[in-house]
């Protein structure tokens, strides 16, 4: 008797477990959606009230998506690992199959890996894996290639399509200035020489150009957000690939001239 009684409270704690789980997950995901169609009604309001002014509505709508950046941060998954003492993380909501105008994205690193060993690990196990990651693998890549050629050469060709990563190859032997990469990093502005905040981070928005369909794969276009143009929103378009995994499509907006820093820039 007394064993029954005890498989029957067992069989009552784990119901009332997966019921209280069930209850959270329900509430996370109404979060979720509540804050995804409030920013689509803000955004749509914006427009309304700006009109035809293009300018100001693409304010409007970068205020939007600031406004919801630190609710989206606290309700979705960071995806981080540590290669060789060397921190990596990702945070982001883009989606190659539904396009969200309200979409960001973050990297955070403590480090520029060090050989081709760790940057294809941090690829194909973290950062390969989202939009906002492969994106900000390419600016470690040409921030690598700074350093070292031929180990830059082989990340480049690693995280970018062969088209692309032959346009990046190019415009780096045609002299492109040390602190470009530098310049996408937050924190990095003419004024300060282009000194980053640590860790490094770099910060992305949804794009206007909506994601379109390739064959088998999907194209992503983000803006990776940076002061060091005068037009602040740099897009780069990243296709999906094999694995899982992404590569950087087109980066021409990296590869155009920053403005020059007013102090030393980093090396």
């Amino acid at each position: 008797m007394k064993r029954i009684i005890t498989l029957l409270l067992g069989c009552m704690l784990l119901s009332g477990a997966a019921s209280a789980q069930f209850n959270v997950n329900t509430m996370v995901n109404k979060a979720k959606n509540a804050v995804s169609n409030a920013a689509d009604k803000v955004v749509d309001k914006a427009k309304d009230i700006a009109d035809d002014q293009e300018e100001n509505v693409g304010k409007a709508q970068n205020m939007v998506v600031k406004g919801i950046q630190k609710a989206k941060q606290v309700m979705l998954k960071v995806d981080e690992t540590t290669i060789n003492g060397h921190k990596y993380s990702s945070l982001g909501d883009f989606n190659p199959e539904q396009y969200n105008r309200t979409a960001t994205g973050y990297v955070t690193f403590t480090s520029v890996p060090e050989g081709y060993e760790e940057f294809d690990s941090v690829y194909t196990q973290l950062l390969g894996r989202s939009p906002q990651g492969a994106a900000s693998m390419l600016v470690m890549a040409i921030d690598i290639y700074n350093h070292n050629a031929q180990l830059g050469d082989s990340c480049i060709k690693r995280v970018a399509t062969p088209g692309c990563a032959q346009i990046v190859l190019d415009a780096l032997a045609r002299g492109l200035k040390p602190y470009q990469p530098t310049a996408c990093l937050k924190g990095a502005m003419p004024e300060n020489g282009y000194q980053p905040n640590t860790p490094y981070t770099v910060e992305f928005y949804a794009s206007e150009t909506e994601t379109e369909k390739s064959g088998s794969n999907y194209v992503l276009y983000i803006d990776l957000n940076s002061k060091g143009w005068e037009q602040p929103r740099r897009t780069i378009a990243v296709t999906t690939a094999s694995r899982g995994l992404y590569k950087v499509k087109n980066c021409d907006d990296l590869l155009m001239p920053c403005i020059e820093p007013q102090a030393a820039a980093r090396k």
